[in-house]
């Protein structure tokens, strides 16, 4: 067997461009099979190994999710006429963080997350997310596709997602998205055990 495409054998994850390597430890250290291309990525205070439970509640309206965040800065974009009113899921619900080993477009990564029975993350799974669990934002951008907003004529979507100012002040920021964009080893996917 040879080494891991994503580690080289280190143990340690290698960054987006292919070189040097991230804090991050490699899942083929923890895996008792050969790595999948699809990875959970490591975080604190996991109610499994590969799942975080999550309490969406389902009687807060959206600029309450945001400020029990506590977000040093929201786009002002990110209201309740832009975004679902209602949760999809409500109550207690397990999130996985999956990043991918390869260049992928957006329509990639949602067929590839759907695929294995996951559901896209909506605003509202991320919040709360991002609510119990403040410091992996720190580490890497995490992406909500379960949600976006209108943009633009040339078939671009305004999509959230948790991430960091300069300094590394928690944010939660919105980015244009096309099917055709492409998506690095180093992005991580917000998505919801079905």
């Amino acid at each position: 067997m040879g080494k891991c495409a994503r580690c080289d054998g280190t143990g340690r994850v290698k960054n987006f461009l292919g070189y040097g390597y991230t804090d991050v430890e490699c899942d083929c250290r923890k895996a008792s099979g050969p790595a999948d291309e699809a990875r959970v990525a490591p975080g604190a205070a996991a109610t499994g190994r590969d799942s975080y439970l999550v309490h969406v509640g389902p009687n807060r309206t959206l600029a309450q999710a945001i400020a029990a965040g506590g977000y040093v800065y929201s786009d002002p974009r990110i209201i309740a006429a832009n975004m679902p009113s209602l949760p999809e899921q409500a109550g207690d619900v397990r999130v996985e963080i999956l990043n991918f080993d390869s260049l992928m477009t957006t329509r990639e990564v949602k067929v590839r997350i759907l695929s294995r029975g996951f559901l896209l993350a909506d605003i509202w799974v991320t919040l709360a997310y991002g609510e119990k669990y403040p410091e992996f934002q720190r580490k890497f951008p995490l992406f909500c596709l379960g949600s976006s907003m209108s943009g633009d004529t040339h078939n671009a979507y305004l999509y959230p997602y948790l991430s960091t100012d300069h300094v590394g002040r928690r944010t939660l920021y919105l980015r244009w998205v096309k099917p055709s964009s492409a998506w690095y080893s180093d992005h991580r996917f917000l998505a919801v055990r079905k």
